[in-house]
């Protein structure tokens, strides 16, 4: 099932798989590389999409996840930058709550900027 709203271009797929008892949710946001202006600009701020929200912290949001077997995620790429959940599907109601946090409410921390540039830095040294 696809669903779209037109005034924000929203776009919302679903997909049962019978037996599996977990729920992906994606989020894809425009942007990325192709409307960077510094290389590596959009890998990193896809990166700190997961690095803390308004709420909580990166340490709290990796505990958080860890503690209901759930992953977090987010990156950069050409396009896009994307933010992942993946729990169990009886915790599809705290999954939807914690996408939204990521995508509605990202704070890029000063610290954690630094770091990810480094990554980032090193990892496109690494492919010149």
């Amino acid at each position: 099932m696809i669903t779209q709203e037109r005034s924000t271009g929203l776009e919302i797929r679903t997909r049962r798989i019978p037996g599996a008892p977990v729920v992906a949710l994606r989020a894809w946001l425009p942007g990325g590389a192709r409307a960077e202006t510094i290389p590596g600009q959009a890998r990193v701020t896809g990166r700190l999409l997961k690095e803390g929200t308004r709420k909580r912290d990166f340490r709290r949001i990796a505990e958080d996840a860890e503690g209901l077997g759930a992953n977090v995620d987010s990156s950069g790429s050409f396009e896009h930058h994307h933010v992942v959940v993946d729990a169990l599907a009886d915790d599809w109601e705290r999954a939807c709550e914690w996408l939204a946090e990521l995508v509605r409410e990202p704070v890029f921390p000063e610290d954690r900027a630094r770091w990810v540039s480094r990554q980032v830095k090193a990892e496109l040294d690494s492919l010149g």
